[in-house]
């Protein structure tokens, strides 16, 4: 299920990298630097992207590079629900009640502008939404 709510949020950054929620330029840098003197970084490639996979502050971050000039993309930390803010936590409860926080995602584009993501699911379904504080949008059914 990761790979399903990492491959959207992906798709939808490279697509709408523009509509990003708050400009946090210091965590961008500090991810830069982090990834260039990590000793241990894991790549892989799929037909879109490459993906360097390393270790900041005790989270695993995963950088995306566009296959074909390998310019950065942005990087994705997973994060607990708890990661949240309160505000957050209380907007997706109203929103959403009755629905499970499966998983969540900070992305931050290449300008550093930062996002998160919350994959929800209730029954049979699932849906990926966008959630800045009390602003919530759905992402993509799942």
């Amino acid at each position: 299920m990761k790979k399903i709510i990492t491959a959207t949020i992906l798709f939808v950054a490279l697509s709408f990298a523009a509509f990003a929620g708050g400009k946090d330029k210091q965590l961008a840098t500090d991810l830069n630097n982090a990834l260039k003197n990590s000793k241990q970084v894991s790549w892989t490639a799929t037909d879109t992207h490459n993906r360097a996979a390393f270790d900041f502050n005790g989270k695993t971050v995963m950088a995306y590079y566009d296959r074909e000039d390998n310019a950065l993309v942005g990087y994705s930390i997973h994060l607990g629900s708890d990661d949240l803010s309160k505000t957050s936590q209380d907007a997706i409860a109203k929103k959403y009640p009755g629905w499970e926080i499966i998983e969540t995602i900070m992305f931050i584009d290449n300008n550093g502008y930062a996002s998160n993501f919350v994959q929800v699911k209730k029954g049979n379904k699932n849906l990926a939404l966008k959630v800045n504080d009390d602003r919530i949008s759905i992402f993509s059914h799942m």
